[in-house]
């Protein structure tokens, strides 16, 4: 699958769409370090274990995938983020806006307020 392809999974026919961080990307600034690049990230960092599948990947601003980095608890555009396996969330538990469930993923990343 391609960077492209990934998109259009995640993010159908958009063209701009938000990370989790709340940080705008661009479909076409795929692997640019640009106001609104993006790239693959690894929610459960593969440091950690995290499995190298399609199913424990996200598009992240290169910004916000730098401040995530190989950490389970981090900062990333003013807030505190946790990654959380998604069968073991709480009901307290406010999931970062990204399409996680649609997308049949194994982690997601939770805010932390």
């Amino acid at each position: 699958m391609t960077s492209g392809d990934f998109w259009e999974e995640q993010f159908k026919d958009r063209i701009e769409a938000h990370d989790f961080a709340g940080r705008l990307i661009r479909k076409n600034e795929y692997g640019k370090q640009s106001e609104c690049g993006w790239t693959l990230d690894h929610i459960l960092p593969l440091a950690m274990n995290g499995p190298d599948t399609w199913d424990n990947i996200q598009i992240t601003h290169w910004e916000t995938n730098e401040k995530k980095a190989g950490k389970n608890t981090f900062e990333a555009n003013g807030k505190r983020f946790q990654v959380k396996r998604i069968e073991n969330l709480f009901d307290e538990d406010k999931m970062a806006t990204y399409p996680y469930k649609r997308c049949h993923k194994q982690y997601c990343v939770v805010l932390i307020e």
